[in-house]
């Protein structure tokens, strides 16, 4: 069903008085004239997305050691205007048998005779990514060497680390160029050194972590 407005005026500036005569046309009660008509568009109130199941686990990376699974804010997904689904899009686990080994670690990567703790990627350094730790057990997996992780199958610098971010969270529009992971997941992704300005945070991209610095004149939130 379509939307409508009403507005409304009364016959109050000035009053009739002394004899005068009331203002023209049609009025209801108390004097006063309404007019209703149907909205100009069909906009919608924002609606708040939702994150539908994690998908199931996917097969072990021998070589990576860990499997990983995802789940899109598509229950419902985040129209204009709505809020990005809050927490992690996506999470990753240490294989959970011992029955395969890798023979051989690329990308910079060497043989870990009890696996790699976390994080053991770039992306595990961002809030939109939970890295699991493995159990009590000793698994062997490969890994970066100390002071690197593994990004598009490569052990890079942490420097070298892109950044994750919500920018519905932040309050700026959103660049699906810019997506991390699927379409529905609502985080996007910043080179190292880049920066993004939302209404009331300027971010740095430094090591795969988002630096924020609050800017100048921002209203601060309410307060009861």
């Amino acid at each position: 069903r379509g939307q409508t407005r009403s507005r409304s005026r009364a016959c109050t500036c000035p009053t009739p008085q002394h004899g005068g005569a009331p203002c023209t046309g049609e009025t209801g009660e108390a004097g006063a004239q309404h007019q209703r008509e149907a909205c100009p568009s069909s906009a919608m109130c924002p609606v708040d997305g939702a994150w539908g199941p994690w998908g199931p686990w996917s097969s072990c990376d021998t070589c990576l050691g860990q499997s990983h699974r995802s789940r899109a804010c598509s229950q419902p997904p985040t129209p204009e205007g709505g809020r990005p689904c809050p927490g992690s899009h996506t999470q990753s686990r240490p294989c959970q048998d011992n029955s395969t080994r890798c023979t051989d670690c690329g990308g910079g990567q060497s043989l870990h005779p009890c696996g790699q703790p976390c994080p053991r990627s770039c992306q595990d350094l961002s809030p939109g990514s939970v890295c699991q730790p493995g159990s009590a057990g000793c698994q062997p997996s490969c890994g970066c060497p100390l002071g690197q992780l593994s990004q598009d199958g490569l052990c890079v610098p942490l420097a070298r680390c892109r950044c994750q971010y919500q920018p519905g969270a932040m309050g700026i529009p959103e660049n699906q160029s810019r997506s991390a992971g699927s379409r529905f997941s609502s985080w996007e992704s910043l080179e190292p050194g880049e920066v993004i300005t939302g209404p009331c945070d300027n971010c740095t991209c430094v090591a795969g972590i988002l630096q924020c610095q609050e800017v100048p004149g921002c209203p601060d939130p309410g307060e009861w």
